[in-house]
């Protein structure tokens, strides 16, 4: 988000009087100074602690921050962009998104066979390779 962005944001966050009402209702609300939910510029370059971005991840983040402006221009808030596929942007509450779900302990060792640590004494990772067909594309 760069400064333009932030400060349309901020606008139209502003001219919402049910964003007054919510800040009100959370506790947020301080008169004449937190009146809207504090909105930052960001460069997502130095939040990356896992290395490199790839191709990929530079193309999903275009991709879902695209996404996420249409949803923005749509009304539809609270949401979570999960991917861009031609036409289609498809999204989800991020209530459902940021969820806990537990991990698969026996997926860590594939990850520790490749370097990563968990803090934990590695397990040897000892793949079953099977074939699998499948029509859509997956991720």
């Amino acid at each position: 988000m760069n400064k333009n962005d932030r400060q349309q944001l901020e606008k139209r966050l502003k001219a919402d009087p049910d964003v007054q009402a919510f800040m009100k209702r959370t506790g947020m609300f301080v008169p004449g100074i937190y009146v809207i939910p504090e909105v930052r510029e960001v460069t997502p370059g130095h939040l990356v602690r896992s290395g490199h971005s790839s191709a990929y991840d530079v193309n999903f983040g275009y991709k879902t921050g695209a996404g996420a402006v249409v949803l923005l221009r749509e009304g539809k808030t609270g949401n979570t962009i999960t991917g861009v596929e031609g036409h289609k942007i498809l999204y989800m509450p991020t209530t459902e998104a940021i969820k806990r779900r537990e991990v698969d302990v026996d997926e860590l060792a594939l990850f520790e066979s490749l370097g990563t640590c968990f803090g934990r004494r590695p397990v040897e990772f000892k793949p079953e390779l099977r074939e699998e067909h499948r029509t859509e594309r997956s991720m």
